[in-house]
């Protein structure tokens, strides 16, 4: 269980992930001031953010964040099986190249839409390594 985290549940940057009966819900909200884009508040919690990451999620739910339930941008798919995508400011988003695809998944009461895309929500940076 993913609960209350600040900005994402979780923030895949590359990569992948199979998450499996994993529950992401009441992501808090984070002000960042570093973001990819400027024309929109920096305001960020999202239960899932992916971006060049792909995400096999089953029977998962995603539930009462702020912003968005699931963003997918740029180039990063993700592959929503079995699941309840509920009680978020949108649903899954997509956009920038990002793809999202749904089986058996329940999508309501996300209060500005279900699915949409290209409404040029900002993602956060990735953090930079630093050398030990």
């Amino acid at each position: 269980r993913i609960r209350r985290n600040a900005t994402a549940g979780l923030l895949l940057n590359a990569g992948g992930a199979l998450l499996d009966r994993v529950v992401i819900t009441e992501t808090r909200p984070a002000d960042l001031s570093d973001v990819d884009s400027a024309d929109v508040p920096n305001v960020f919690a999202d239960g899932m953010v992916l971006e060049y990451a792909d995400v096999v999620a089953r029977r998962c739910v995603i539930s009462d964040h702020p912003r968005s339930g699931a963003l997918v941008s740029k180039h990063g798919s993700l592959l929503l099986e079995r699941s309840v995508v509920s009680g978020n400011n949108w649903g899954i988003v997509t956009q920038n190249g990002g793809e999202a695809a749904t089986d058996g998944v329940a999508l309501w009461d996300n209060f500005q839409g279900n699915r949409v895309s290209d409404v040029a929500l900002a993602v956060p940076k990735p953090p930079q390594v630093v050398a030990p």
